[in-house]
């Protein structure tokens, strides 16, 4: 079987999202698949990339511009250098980090404001 009949083979769901969630396996959060004779792994959006759009150039890596690991939609992937991928994703977890401690202020808030209701 070859590359892309192998991809296709495993396959994915797409999500309202449009990510296309890999249905194959998985490893530290990313979508793994066998190309063919080879015996090693390799990433799956990696796989959706060469098959969709073409081959990789060296030093070139794929990124997720969805953020979700297990995207395999080849309009929700890019290349990458390996410092704009580690740009990218350090000011990503800026952002998630930020929003988790705004939402957990706005808990409190509203925690204060129902405490601070006169009870008829």
């Amino acid at each position: 079987m070859s590359q892309a009949e192998r991809f296709a083979f495993v396959g994915w769901d797409i999500q309202p999202d449009g990510c296309w969630q890999w249905r194959g396996a998985k490893v530290r959060g990313y979508g793994r698949i066998h190309p063919g004779a080879s015996h090693h792994e390799v990433l799956a959006h990696r796989v959706s990339y060469i098959v969709s759009v073409g081959a990789i150039p060296d030093g070139q890596y794929v990124h997720h511009r969805c953020a979700n690991r297990m995207c395999v939609n080849p309009d929700h992937l890019q290349l990458t250098t390996a410092r704009e991928n580690t740009a990218e994703m350090l000011r990503r977890r800026y952002y998630e980090a930020r929003i988790a401690a705004l939402e957990a202020e706005v808990l409190d808030l509203r925690s204060q404001l129902t405490a601070a209701k006169p009870r008829p």
